[in-house]
């Protein structure tokens, strides 16, 4: 392991302290153990937990991709775009209100497992499902000033299949450090996480941000490196 990644993943687990400190009645009453987090598709993911690099194959990408077309459609009226919330110190401002529950932990954690696989099957429109359109704008850099023609065709290579990776080539979790309530009503997840094609390979720490609709955890938001963990990566790039 490189020391740029064991410093950033120490780094992360005292963040997560410090979260956790944040609400010590609502830790006690809503963090599951271990034993207790809910079962899942994959054993592997649990949040509050830094293991080894969890990589769901191409295959278990089970989600029906999104018509391209309505995407294109959806994203043709004008999309708010805001600013990133920083603080003085140059962090991304992060309001907790609580610790996410059991049925939250299982879906958000359902909605990971099915991201990141879709994305080592190269399957952008998959992964788009996964999202409300402008999040998916966001992360796959679709122009959205562009219009008519020259927006469905941004949107049609922007989610344009790529094919499975090979498996050295595939992106992982390398831990869900913790899943709460944001105050404006998501909820987040801070996901360490690795991938061959970003940052040359280090590990970084990205923040999800989702939505339940109904009943299910649609990504509404990511926030790359929240904390400018990672030096010319995240929204310091923007």
């Amino acid at each position: 392991m490189k020391p740029r990644v064991v410093s950033l993943a120490s780094i992360a687990i005292a963040m997560l302290a410090a979260l956790v400190t944040l609400t010590p009645a609502l830790a006690q009453d809503a963090t599951p153990t271990v034993d207790q987090a809910p079962d899942i598709a994959s054993a592997e993911l649990r949040p509050w937990i830094v293991s080894e690099p969890f990589a769901p194959a191409p295959d278990e990408c089970t989600v029906e991709s999104v018509d391209v077309s309505a995407i294109s459609t959806t994203l043709a009226t004008p999309v708010p775009i805001s600013a990133p919330d920083v603080t003085s110190h140059g962090i991304e401002a992060m309001q907790i209100t609580g610790l996410a529950d059991a049925a939250t932990i299982d879906g958000v954690l359902d909605t990971l497992t099915l991201f990141w696989a879709c994305t080592n099957a190269g399957n952008r429109a998959a992964v788009a499902a996964l999202m409300s359109p402008a999040a998916a704008a966001d992360f796959y850099g679709i122009d959205l000033s562009l219009t008519g023609a020259d927006l469905d065709d941004a949107v049609e290579i922007a989610l344009s299949n790529r094919g499975d990776r090979e498996e050295e080539e595939r992106a992982s979790i390398d831990g869900v450090l913790t899943i709460a309530y944001l105050g404006d009503g998501r909820t987040g997840a801070l996901v360490l996480n690795t991938d061959p094609f970003v940052n040359d390979g280090d590990q970084v720490l990205d923040l999800f941000v989702f939505v339940n609709v109904n009943g299910v955890f649609q990504v509404d938001s990511v926030v790359f490196d929240p904390f400018d963990l990672s030096p010319g990566y995240g929204f310091e790039k923007s």
